[in-house]
């Protein structure tokens, strides 16, 4: 059991473990027992650090590492123990993060929430969220107004637009400016944009695709699309394959190429997985 005395001249108080003088701190007016190794003190000016305590060993000031800082901490026992996370609110009014080894993870926020083992909400003066990781140290921006944590993605709000972040990086798939957004196909999102046309983005990706009006679910590497005529996007960037669009296409096979047709002529061209077109045979339509 950790007790404390003091010096009314100094203002040194020194802690002890059973009798046995460990360490001193300085205008510590009480401790107590917070949960596991870790106890909260206390200043005569209500300022508050926590201490980190194995039996035997002097105890050590974790959060803040400056006691001349002054912090009123927000502590419990879940965020400790299970998190190894605090949440201290300093003299001016801001919010700080802090690790069980007393660095300082998110600083000077207006708000900080512990949500579970992976994320922190912060919120800054402009009421606008972001995400962090503590673990990764993965950061999303802050532009959002709240969040859908899913299994395997996070959805984003603006208001009422919509968007998704990659939930291991915290990048944005897709920003928060559409109606809706669902998975297509594995890492792929789609959004649907206030005039119906369809865009999709990847993690991988450097951006979102071009809008159109239809996208089609990928074959073979690519998406088939449809916006007036036809044309294709890789599923490795998201980057049109071509800019010429055809009146009729046929998604990829497995041999890498499509076939396709120009301005209403009746010969079938082929587009390979390169972009580049040659002459096919006299046909109809394509099937």
């Amino acid at each position: 059991m950790l007790k404390i005395k003091g010096n009314s001249t100094t203002g040194d108080v020194m802690i002890f473990d059973d009798e046995k003088n460990v360490t001193p701190l300085k205008y510590v007016v009480r401790t107590s027992k917070l949960a596991g190794q870790y106890w909260i003190a206390r200043t005569s000016d209500d300022n508050e650090f926590v201490l980190k305590w194995v039996y035997g060993e002097c105890p050590k000031v974790v959060f803040p590492k400056s006691l001349d800082e002054e912090f009123k901490m927000i502590l419990d026992d879940i965020q400790i123990l299970r998190y190894n996370l605090a949440i201290a609110i300093h003299k001016d009014g801001t919010y700080y993060l802090f690790d069980d080894d007393g660095n300082i993870l998110i600083q000077k926020q207006r708000k900080l929430v512990i949500l579970d083992s992976d994320f922190v909400l912060i919120e800054n003066e402009e009421k606008m969220q972001g995400l962090f990781n503590p673990w990764t140290k993965a950061k999303s921006k802050q532009k959002y107004t709240r969040f859908d944590i899913c299994e395997e993605y996070i959805i984003t709000y603006q208001d009422d637009k919509v968007g998704v972040l990659d939930k291991r990086t915290l990048t944005e798939i897709l920003p928060p400016i559409y109606l809706s957004v669902f998975p297509f196909g594995e890492g792929t999102f789609k959004g649907i944009t206030i005039n119906n046309m369809e865009v999709i983005g990847n993690a991988l990706w450097n951006s979102p695709s071009v809008e159109v009006q239809k996208i089609y679910p990928a074959k073979n590497g690519f998406y088939r699309f449809f916006s007036e005529k036809y044309g294709f996007i890789s599923q490795d960037n998201g980057q049109l394959l071509s800019n010429i669009l055809f009146d009729e296409a046929a998604d990829f096979n497995g041999h890498g190429y499509a076939l396709v047709r120009l301005c209403n002529s009746c010969i079938i061209n082929i587009i390979d997985s390169h972009g580049k077109i040659s002459k096919g045979k006299y046909h109809n339509h394509i099937s």
